[in-house]
């Protein structure tokens, strides 16, 4: 399926290679990008790793697990909202219809006719997705210049809460831990005081940009404002963001900051997580360390 444009996704869970054949015949006609996902798991990594447009059903799987599947799927932030169609091997589809009521499920496909139902559906969800995709490309463009630094480019305190909610989402919903690693850069006040700042500002795009490199696609870069900045780490519990957070103070102290060259530190406070903390809790508990980090001579990394 790489030929085919990802502007319009498709996840389709059903444990048989047939099924999936007919179902990706259809979205080659119209040019939908397919992933097949053999069972609930499978599925679930899926959807962990991928944002899809559209969730496909069959029902060989079990009715009870297609019903935890869409449990699941309604308690996830990022997709409760996907429009998930099944297609129906059962012959009282009215009573399954009232059990799946609750959900997300735009449609019951009956399996003997599901080919040409299917097809007519996913045209028609396709071409209103992508006639808004401009729009949407916009809003987005919009909300990032509200949420993103400009300095940096690494998110303010609004795009943090963003991203925050997310990662919240996903511990409620698979137990998925996350850290939040707290960093200052230090006696940052003298470079600004001998250098001026307009170097001050090239040390901390500086150290910006080696974080930014250093982190991974789903973690989150935060100026929590001045010369402090924060990174949510996701899927990552306090011994894995300690070593992170330790990499991250290495690297900045052996990397030569702005055109004068300058040698700089930064000190570390790292917490994990804990269920129904709020940001500022979670916040507090790191900045706590990364002040006792600086009480205790600076460059080192503190974690709790």
């Amino acid at each position: 399926m790489s030929q085919n444009i990802k502007n319009y996704s498709i996840l389709n869970l059903d444990p048989h290679s047939d099924i999936d054949k007919e179902i990706a015949s259809i979205c080659n006609d119209l040019n939908i990008y397919k992933t097949h996902a053999l069972d609930k798991q499978d599925a679930l990594e899926h959807l962990m790793d991928e944002e899809f447009d559209i969730i496909v059903i069959y029902t060989s799987i079990s009715q009870d697990e297609v019903i935890n599947i869409l449990q699941i799927l309604s308690q996830d932030i990022e997709n409760e909202d996907t429009p998930i169609v099944v297609v129906s091997t059962y012959e009282d589809n009215e009573t399954f219809a009232i059990e799946l009521s609750e959900f997300n499920v735009i449609s019951i496909i009956t399996y003997s006719n599901f080919k040409a139902q299917l097809s007519h559906l996913l045209k028609y969800l396709k071409e209103h997705t992508v006639n808004a995709l401009e729009l949407k490309k916009e809003l987005i463009q919009s909300e990032d210049r509200s949420t993103i630094d400009p300095l940096t480019s690494a998110y303010n305190r609004y795009g943090a809460e963003d991203k925050f909610q997310q990662l919240t989402a996903r511990f409620k919903a698979y137990k998925e831990s996350f850290c939040l690693i707290m960093l200052d850069i230090d006696h940052f006040k003298k470079v600004n005081d001998i250098y001026g700042h307009n170097i001050g500002d090239q040390v901390l795009v500086s150290i910006a940009d080696i974080i930014k490199s250093m982190i991974r696609e789903n973690d989150s870069f935060v100026r929590f404002g001045g010369e402090e900045f924060f990174v949510l780490t996701s899927n990552t519990n306090l011994k894995i963001a300690t070593k992170i957070a330790e990499k991250f103070r290495i690297t900045i102290e052996q990397t030569p900051h702005s055109k004068e060259n300058l040698i700089k530190t930064a000190s570390f406070g790292v917490v994990e997580y804990a269920e129904k903390e709020e940001m500022e809790s979670l916040i507090k508990r790191a900045d706590l360390l990364l002040y006792e980090a600086k009480k205790s001579g600076r460059n080192m990394v503190l974690a709790a």
